[in-house]
This record gives structure tokens, C-alpha cells and sequence, in this order.
């Protein structure tokens, strides 16, 4: 299996580095079924925004 050297950027951390910077106290989150509710994605912004 060949490799390429392409740094995977997992949205969240981007958001949540956002939402911090610009001091946002409320964040809304749009998604389909599965992105809402998988956990994929709103497991990692609750570790990140408790």
C-alpha cells in the first residue's frame, strides 16, 4: 500500500479553535441523521467544548 505525506485535519479541532478565538459562548451544529447522531462528531466538540 503506497503512502502520501497529507496532514488529516479533523473538523471539529477547527471549529472549536474558531468558536474560541472569537469567543463564542453558543455554537449551533448542523448535520444529517448520521453526523448528529453517531457521536462522530458531537462526542469530540463536548471533550473539546465541555
Amino acid at each position: 500500500m503506497r503512502s502520501v505525506d497529507v496532514p488529516v485535519i479533523h473538523i471539529v479541532d477547527s471549529i472549536t479553535t474558531m468558536v474560541r478565538d472569537r469567543e463564542y459562548s453558543t455554537l449551533a451544529v448542523l448535520g444529517t441523521k448520521w453526523t448528529m447522531c453517531d457521536g462522530f462528531y458531537t462526542e469530540r466538540l463536548e471533550e473539546q467544548m465541555p
